[in-house]
C-alpha cells in the first residue's frame, strides 16, 4: 500500500509506521546494524503511545496499531524473557503490547461490526476499515496460536464464535490474497479446537496429560486430525490454475501446513510414549512389546514430518526463497 502513494506524504501522516517499517527493513539489509541501534529509542517512544488517553489517540490509533503489528510480525520466533533480545525489543513485550492495544480498540468485536456492515450494505468492498480491523484480529489470533505451539504456552487469544465464523464471513473477499492467506491460517489453527471436542488434552499441547493417555484414543485423535489436515490441503494447497478466483498457494501456507502436521504428530508421539511408560509398571514384557509398536510408528511418522519441513525451502526458486526470508 505504501508503494502506491507518495513516500513523503506517508512519512508525514504516518510517521510511527514509517519508523517501524524502516526499523524492520534494516534487519534484512546488510550494513544497517548501526542505524538500527540508533532507531531503538525512537521505537521505544512509539511503544509508549499505548499509554495515551483515548481522546488523544483517536486520529492515529490505526497507524499505531499497524506500527505495533509490523514490529511484532518480524520479532516472532525470537522470544525470551528479557526486556531486550540482542539489544533489541523483546518479542514478548511486543506481543503483549499489540494484543492489549487491539483489545483497547475493540478489535475482538470487529467480526460483529463487519457482519452488521455487510447486512446493511451488501456492496461493501475490500477497502472498508471494518474488514481491515477484522483481518488484523484474525492475524493476531493465528500469531497467538503459532507462539503457543512454538513456546508451549497457553494461547492468549481464543477461537471464539467471531473467529470460527471467519470462513463464511469473508467468503466474498477470499479472492484477495491477503484475506485468503489469513483464512488459511485461521482454519489451520481451528483444527485444534475441533479436536478438543473429542479429546480435550489435544487442544492443551502446552500441558502434559494429567492422566495416563489411552493408546486407542490417542490414535483416533491423530487419525481425526490427519483427516482434517487432508481436507484443509485440498481446499488451500491443491490450487487449480484455471480457477482465477482463488489465489495460488504461497510459501507461508505450505510451511504452516507442514508445521501443523509436525506438531500434531509430536503431540501423539508424546502421549503414546507417556502411556507406554505408565503402563510398563503393570504389564508383562509381551504386552509391552505390543504397546511399543504404536510408539515406534509415531516416532517414525514424526521424523518424516520434520523432514518435510526441512525440505520446503531447498525446493523453492531463488525468488521464492528471497520472499520466504520475510515470513
Amino acid at each position: 500500500d505504501v508503494t502506491t502513494r507518495n513516500i513523503e506524504e506517508f512519512i508525514r501522516r504516518q510517521r510511527p509506521l514509517a519508523y517501524c517499517c524502516a526499523f524492520v527493513t534494516t534487519r534484512f539489509v546488510p550494513g544497517y546494524g548501526e542505524l538500527r541501534q540508533q532507531m531503538i529509542p525512537e521505537i521505544a517512544n512509539i511503544l509508549k503511545l499505548k499509554q495515551l488517553p483515548a481522546a488523544k489517540m483517536r486520529e492515529q490509533a490505526w497507524t499505531v496499531l499497524l506500527s505495533y503489528a509490523v514490529l511484532y510480525a518480524y520479532s516472532a520466533g525470537q522470544a525470551n524473557g528479557d526486556l531486550y533480545w540482542n539489544n533489541e525489543l523483546s518479542p514478548w513485550l511486543l506481543k503483549s503490547t499489540v494484543e492489549m492495544f487491539a483489545l483497547r480498540l475493540a478489535l475482538h468485536r470487529s467480526g460483529e461490526t463487519l457482519r452488521s456492515l455487510l447486512e446493511w450494505n451488501s456492496e461493501a468492498g475490500a477497502d472498508s476499515m471494518e474488514l481491515h480491523r477484522y483481518v488484523i484480529w484474525l492475524w493476531l489470533y493465528t500469531m497467538s496460536h503459532h507462539t503457543s505451539l512454538l513456546m508451549r504456552v497457553p494461547p492468549t487469544i481464543v477461537g471464539d464464535c467471531n473467529i470460527r465464523s471467519a470462513s463464511k464471513l469473508l467468503e466474498r473477499f477470499s479472492s484477495d490474497s491477503r484475506v485468503h492467506r489469513v483464512l488459511a491460517e485461521v482454519e489451520l489453527s481451528l483444527l485444534w479446537n475441533e479436536s478438543a471436542k473429542h479429546d480435550p488434552a489435544s487442544a492443551e499441547w502446552w500441558c502434559s496429560p494429567p492422566t495416563i493417555p489411552d493408546v486407542r484414543e490417542t490414535l483416533t485423535t491423530l487419525e481425526r486430525l490427519e483427516g482434517a489436515l487432508d481436507a484443509w490441503k485440498k481446499r488451500y494447497l491443491q490450487h487449480d490454475p484455471e480457477e482465477m478466483s482463488v489465489p495460488p498457494r504461497t510459501e507461508s501456507e505450505i510451511f504452516h501446513y507442514r508445521f501443523t502436521r509436525f506438531c500434531i504428530n509430536t503431540y501423539a508421539t508424546r502421549s503414546l510414549y507417556q502411556g507406554r511408560q505408565a503402563a510398563g509398571r503393570d504389564l508383562s514384557e509381551p504386552a509391552m512389546n505390543v504397546l511399543s509398536m504404536p510408539v515406534v510408528k509415531a516416532v517414525l511418522r514424526t521424523t518424516e514430518t520434520a523432514v518435510d519441513i526441512c525440505t520446503v525451502f531447498p525446493r523453492l526458486s531463488p525468488m521464492q526463497r528471497d520472499r520466504a526470508r520475510y515470513m
